[in-house]
């Protein structure tokens, strides 16, 4: 039985993506915050699935933004699980609206999800992924940290930060034998209004005139066209796609999975040329 971390497990794509490689006989080791309070319900409700399912889940307390719990994470998870196979770092924050009207703490809220708190987790895990020879970290990007949609900002901004991150990673572990997969989803409907940031300067949205209303009115129309679909997009793409990345061989899996048919024109192709470019790149070096 494999062990996996997941993080952010307590709504959304984590939390199916907790239920989900649960049933397919993976140990999950869901993370989330205040577990004893606010997700007190989402904790039992995944250890009532696993029961239900014959499978194997632990709830544990994380907040990958703070360092202490980081450390007290990581000395539990040595008690639940004698070995690591991979880690899915899946927690991440949403921020909608005009760049200008989010304030300076905002925007590093954002980065310390997106960016700082999945390098340190990731740091943190790394010594025990490293003893494997044979080990897994999945970043769930986004069709955003490829190309850029408005009014979404800071969040681009902090996936392409984890694009470069995870790129750069893959060249500097794969030769300890471990992999690093980028999953980049595009729009479902069940993730569009799932923990995001609003502006905290609302001064600032008056100035844009004519347009201050587009962040919502963006939001409106993706949630128009998913209702005009004969059939939805299902976020069980996504952890679909996580099963099979976990099953591929030690360099057979791709950089980056692009999953979902809505707002993801262009990314596959971009990814194509990127292979490309990036080894012409490291090539040159070579001369």
């Amino acid at each position: 039985m494999k062990t996996i971390i997941l993080t952010g497990a307590s709504s959304g794509l984590g939390l199916n993506t907790a239920k989900y490689l649960c049933a397919k006989g993976y140990h999950v080791i869901a993370t989330m915050r205040d577990i004893s309070d606010r997700n007190s319900n989402v904790k039992d409700e995944l250890y009532q699935y696993s029961l239900a399912h014959n499978g194997q889940i632990d709830v544990l307390e994380l907040d990958i933004t703070c360092e202490k719990s980081i450390a007290a994470f990581m000395e539990t998870v040595v008690t639940k699980a004698s070995n690591i196979y991979c880690l899915i770092n899946n927690a991440g924050l949403g921020a909608l609206g005009f760049i200008e009207s989010f304030s300076l703490a905002q925007a590093k809220q954002v980065f310390d999800v997106n960016f700082f708190g999945i390098l340190n987790l990731t740091n943190a895990v790394l010594p025990i992924l490293r003893k494997n020879n044979d080990s897994l970290i999945i970043n769930i990007s986004s069709a955003g940290g490829r190309l850029c949609f408005p009014f979404l900002g800071l969040y681009n901004a902090s996936k392409y930060a984890l694009e470069g991150l995870s790129e750069t990673w893959k060249m500097e572990l794969q030769h300890m034998g471990i992999d690093i997969c980028l999953i980049e989803p595009g729009a479902y409907p069940s993730e569009l209004h799932n923990n995001r940031l609003i502006p905290s300067k609302t001064e600032i949205i008056n100035q844009y005139g004519d347009i201050k209303n587009a962040p919502m009115e963006m939001v409106d129309a993706m949630v128009e066209a998913f209702s005009k679909m004969d059939e939805l997009p299902n976020s069980d793409e996504i952890a679909i796609k996580i099963e099979e990345l976990i099953e591929l061989k030690f360099g057979d899996r791709p950089i980056r999975s692009v999953v979902g048919s809505v707002a993801t024109d262009g990314i596959r192709e971009l990814n194509k040329e990127t292979i490309i470019r990036q080894e012409q790149l490291l090539n040159s070096f070579k001369k």
